[in-house]
């Protein structure tokens, strides 16, 4: 007798516990994303690169074209901004999968070694980067080629996209680092004052050094070294943010809005755009 009502109950327990998984799984799936639509708020984390983000050293405000992009993003989801922690260009990827902020928000390049690690939106666009030498260098190179020679050396922060390219294309050279969140002045001066022989920089980065001194370094070749998609990050399997995101990335280029920032830090012409915008 006792048999035949365990036989009724056992299939009532089993959709009990697929019902528990079931609501642990949902729960666990975009974290970051549900905690964005519970709060309200977007915890950016970044790494300061002017002219994309960067704080105002006599103001101490945060400015640049990522900044305003991000707050516009905000904006149009009604949504607000926390700028939650500076982190180092090596530190980023563990900060998202520690779920220190939701979203790194700054210029980063996509690029396997963070591929396999994080999730990246879409391309905001696409960056140039050159390699520099300094402002009076009479050498003349003929191709990058001629760069990978151990009697040069290149200067790069610790963690960054430069250091993996550099590395790449030019294993011969000596390698001269700086810390992770050195200011990439810091590595043009180094360049201007033959402490080192090139840095990898985008444009728009080096155009901003140029403006207080314009003859301090110069591009080694015409040709650009590589093209990397700019992106913001977020931790993997955030799904639903990355729809988001990309989203409102989207729509923030095909309106216009994205040109009247790159405009306002007079960056127009330094980035290469998705490929609907070079029709």
């Amino acid at each position: 007798m006792k048999c035949w009502r365990f036989f009724l109950v056992l299939p009532l327990l089993c959709l009990a516990l697929a019902g528990c998984k079931k609501a642990d799984s949902e729960a666990s799936e975009d974290p970051a994303y549900r905690r964005v639509m519970e709060s309200g708020v977007i915890r950016c984390g970044f790494t300061s690169w002017k002219p994309f983000i960067y704080i105002d050293p006599k103001t101490n405000t945060k400015g640049g074209i990522i900044h305003d992009l991000m707050e516009e993003i905000a904006k149009r989801y009604h949504l607000n901004i926390e700028w939650t922690a500076e982190v180092g260009w090596g530190e980023v990827v563990t900060a998202l999968n520690t779920h220190r902020f939701d979203v790194a928000c700054a210029a980063y390049w996509a690029n396997t070694n963070r591929g396999s690690q994080v999730y990246f939106t879409d391309p905001v666009f696409y960056s140039k980067s050159y390699i520099w030498v300094r402002g009076d260098d009479k050498r003349q190179f003929k191709s990058y080629d001629d760069l990978n020679n151990p009697e040069y050396r290149f200067s790069y922060n610790d963690g960054s996209a430069e250091s993996k390219i550099i590395n790449l294309r030019f294993p011969r050279t000596r390698k001269q680092t700086l810390p992770e969140l050195t200011p990439l002045s810091d590595l043009y001066e180094l360049v201007a004052a033959g402490k080192a022989d090139f840095m990898v920089d985008e444009m728009a980065s080096v155009a901003d050094y140029l403006k207080d001194k314009p003859d301090a370094v110069k591009k080694a070749l015409d040709q650009p070294l590589a093209l990397y998609p700019v992106v913001l990050m977020m931790a993997g399997g955030e799904n639903r943010l990355k729809q988001m995101l990309d989203t409102a990335i989207r729509e923030i280029e095909l309106d216009g809005t994205l040109d009247r920032i790159l405009a306002k830090y007079q960056a127009g012409d330094f980035f290469d755009r998705n490929a609907y915008q070079r029709q």
